[in-house]
């Protein structure tokens, strides 16, 4: 039976903790040049709280996601809108 190295795949507490604090510091830089997204991020975590697996937390997360692509798809559309008002397309034979 052949046998493979997952050593590559596992690391230890230390090094995971390292990482999630860095993640956090990297969040919370973002969150300070972007203070508009702050409610957002608070209502992300509210969530996520709730989530009891990693699994329903992804589930969340790609929820969230979709509602606020949605939302700019529709703002998306309004632009659209505007836009063919003030340059209409001419159509053929005009």
């Amino acid at each position: 039976m052949d046998e493979k190295d997952n050593s590559t795949n596992v690391i230890d507490k230390s090094e995971y903790f390292s990482k999630v604090q860095e993640a956090i510091k990297t969040r919370d830089k973002f969150l300070e040049e972007h203070p508009e997204l702050k409610g957002f991020q608070r209502e992300i975590e509210k969530e996520l709280r709730k989530a009891v697996s990693w699994k329903n937390k992804a589930a969340v997360l790609k929820t969230m996601m979709d509602e606020q692509m949605w939302k700019l798809k529709k703002e998306l559309m309004k632009i659209q809108e505007i836009t063919y008002k003030l340059n209409p397309v001419k159509g053929e034979g005009e």
